[in-house]
């Protein structure tokens, strides 16, 4: 059984993908629930939980924005599990990364990542940090009236 935390990861990763909804983007699945979730869903209910407060601290203490690693549930798993201090070192931080099995190594041409930033040029705008403080308190408000 998931945790509410396993729960608010999905659910931040649903909103990024219901967020490129609202924008004409060539049918980008952005996040998969079915394919992606299963992942989040397998790791350890203190590992997610740890991630999600991770995401939080960057979001709320660091004013996170965009689609950069820090936003990211996937990157923020690597970086602690690989107990690497910097999400510059992608050569150890995106080996073996199970957002890539469904989606390429973010850094790659064709990956889905690259084809988002590519048509959403101002996708640092369209994911602002108060973008994300507002779906961090839908997910836990929503959460706590279930």
């Amino acid at each position: 059984m998931s945790s509410k935390y396993h729960n608010y990861l999905i659910e931040f990763m649903k909103g990024k993908q219901r967020k490129l909804l609202e924008f004409d983007v060539r049918e980008i699945v952005y996040f998969d629930e079915e394919k992606d979730g299963r992942f989040i869903n397998k790791w350890s209910d203190k590992l997610a939980e740890i991630v999600y407060n991770k995401l939080k601290y960057y979001i709320f203490c660091e004013e996170a924005y965009g689609l950069h690693s820090e936003s990211c549930p996937f990157c923020i798993k690597q970086k602690i599990t690989k107990h690497v201090e910097d999400f510059l070192y992608t050569e150890v931080l995106c080996e073996d990364c199970e957002y890539a099995i469904n989606h390429g190594i973010c850094d790659e041409k064709n990956s889905t990542y690259n084809i988002v930033t590519i048509e959403l040029l101002d996708s640092e705008y369209i994911f602002s940090n108060e973008f994300y403080k507002k779906l961090i308190y839908k997910i836990e408000n929503t959460d706590e009236t279930n």
